[in-house]
């Protein structure tokens, strides 16, 4: 069915969805006769300038599952029925917007979205070398829900592959900055800068930092990653480039990707509730002139890897702008509660659990860094105006700092500068804090996690709003007490969602404090519960 058809497409089918956790964690269907798809009368718009090739093969039951192929260039709205096991055979493009767009016709691609629907529970697994790209003007509606989450994973059975398939790359109207340190609508210029992740890419850009790209909550994607046809440039797990803060992303897991978890290309969108388990490169990277803010996010690195899988990656928690010349300073993010578990790969390399590669300004708050030699690493930038401020941050190893050029270890911050200008982080950061031990929550144990309140300063404009935490780390303490992994949605906290946030919806078993076990660099804390 060709996407030319100017209507609401929805597809229902009596089979429901009755499990999220069978199949190694991918969502399982009941069996059932699908009933015939329905095209409602109500008819929706063409993007502009969009040619759409979408197909949509006939329902077949395969295996006891319902199964529809789809792919190809999406040009009408569209909302996928639940129940179903949709394979992707082709890219899946929203929209038209990643043309080279002119003055004139930015209004309209913008005036004509596309919107591609997602039902909680949604099961979409993609073929080799597949991924689901949303150009601008395009929307992706994937609200789930923690009883029925979101999976994007790869054909094969389980979740245990990596670079098996591409990943989700969203594009928008906001703002962006070049290495030549220039926001690329200055001037009233209008953006239209090539993304990475391959040929198939296209363009993203624009003016707009309240851009909407769509929704992501309760959403989680393993095994991506596949290399492109450029050597060293894999594909993200989710990709956002240039996307503004009218996108909503909460309760999102990347699991198991070949390249970095989560990166940022400029743009403003926010994000709370973030998990990176087993990513072979950097877990969360923002650079290019990002200005946004993150809340509650765990990483947890493979920890049985001498090395990362993936040429150039080194499993770092966080990486943030490009170094020397290539640095932005007008990259600029407020982090707050985040735990990094780090891995046996980062440390070999001399390499630092927060990488801040120059020019880049940083405040993070509440955090936990554990398994790691060195918890920082900040680059000489151009002008060498790394500016940070680390409050309540309590490190498992040295506080250190490399500039641009060394080859020695970082040196503990007590003793040197951060960044070689004589600036150091403000606030309070809490060091040598061996012996750092997780609950089955992944909530820190020892009482130094406990911390005076902190009131992180909310970077941009979005009216974002940081919760106020008491607690260092991505899970409150006081959350935890009578949580049951086997069963976690059993438990509920004064009528509201149990505290401990990534339980019941991120893949069963990917988040495991018992897998981690001793610690694999002497001197540093066992982090076993």
């Amino acid at each position: 069915m060709d996407s030319r058809i100017k209507s609401l497409l929805v597809i229902s089918v009596a089979a429901a969805l009755t499990a999220c956790g069978g199949g190694g964690g991918v969502p399982t269907q009941a069996s059932g006769a699908p009933s015939t798809p329905s095209t409602p009368s109500t008819p929706g718009a063409t993007a502009f300038g969009c040619t759409g090739d979408f197909t949509m093969s006939a329902l077949q039951v395969v295996g006891g599952e319902p199964q529809i192929t789809i792919g190809g260039r999406l040009c009408n709205d569209m909302a996928l029925g639940a129940g179903i096991v949709y394979i992707v055979d082709r890219n899946i493009v929203i929209g038209a917007g990643d043309a080279m767009l002119s003055a004139a016709e930015v209004p309209l691609v913008q005036s004509t979205r596309v919107d591609l629907t997602l039902p909680a529970g949604a099961d979409i697994r993609f073929t080799a070398n597949t991924s689901l790209f949303v150009t601008r003007g395009g929307r992706l509606m994937a609200e789930g829900n923690r009883n029925q989450p979101i999976s994007f994973t790869s054909v094969d059975s389980g979740i245990d592959g990596i670079g098996e398939w591409g990943g989700i790359i969203i594009q928008g109207f906001a703002p962006h900055v070049s290495t030549n340190r220039v926001a690329c609508n200055a001037g009233g210029a209008v953006c239209n800068v090539n993304g990475e992740g391959g040929d198939e890419v296209g363009f993203f850009g624009g003016n707009n930092v309240a851009d909407n790209s769509g929704v992501l909550r309760y959403v989680r994607l393993a095994e991506g990653g596949v290399p492109t046809a450029s050597p060293g440039d894999e594909i993200n797990g989710l990709t956002l480039q240039g996307v503004g803060f009218g996108t909503n992303l909460e309760f999102i897991q990347v699991h198991g990707n070949l390249d970095d978890g989560f990166e940022w290309f400029g743009g403003t969108v926010n994000a709370k509730y973030l998990v990176a388990t087993n990513v072979q490169d950097d877990a969360i990277d923002f650079d290019e002139g990002w200005v946004g803010n993150i809340q509650h996010a765990l990483i947890v690195a493979q920890q049985d890897l001498a090395m990362p899988i993936g040429s150039g990656n080194n499993s770092t928690g966080i990486e943030a702008n490009s170094g020397g010349i290539e640095s932005v300073p007008q990259t600029n993010a407020a982090l707050s509660n985040f735990t990094i578990i780090s891995g046996q790969a980062t440390n070999a390399s001399n390499g630092a659990a927060v990488d801040l590669r120059g020019d880049v300004t940083i405040s993070m708050f509440n955090s936990v860094i554990d398994n790691i030699d060195f918890c920082l690493e900040a680059d000489q930038g151009l002008t060498n105006a790394t500016t940070l401020n680390f409050t309540n941050v309590l490190c498992d190893s040295i506080m250190g700092y490399l500039d641009a050029g060394s080859s020695a270890p970082p040196t503990d911050v007590n003793s040197g500068d951060v960044d070689g200008t004589g600036t150091r982080p403000g606030g309070t950061v809490v060091n040598g804090g061996s012996g750092i031990t997780f609950d089955a929550g992944f909530a820190v144990n020892e009482a130094v996690a406990s911390v005076a309140a902190a009131a992180p300063v909310v970077v941009g404009s979005s009216g974002f709003t940081f919760d106020a935490t008491e607690y260092a780390g991505a899970v409150n303490p006081a959350m935890v007490p009578g949580f049951d992994p086997a069963n976690p949605l059993a438990r509920s906290i004064d009528g509201t969602a149990d505290g401990v946030w990534w339980a019941g919806w991120t893949f069963e078993g990917t988040v495991d404090v018992n897998s981690l076990g001793a610690s694999p660099n002497p001197g540093l804390g066992n982090i076993n519960n």
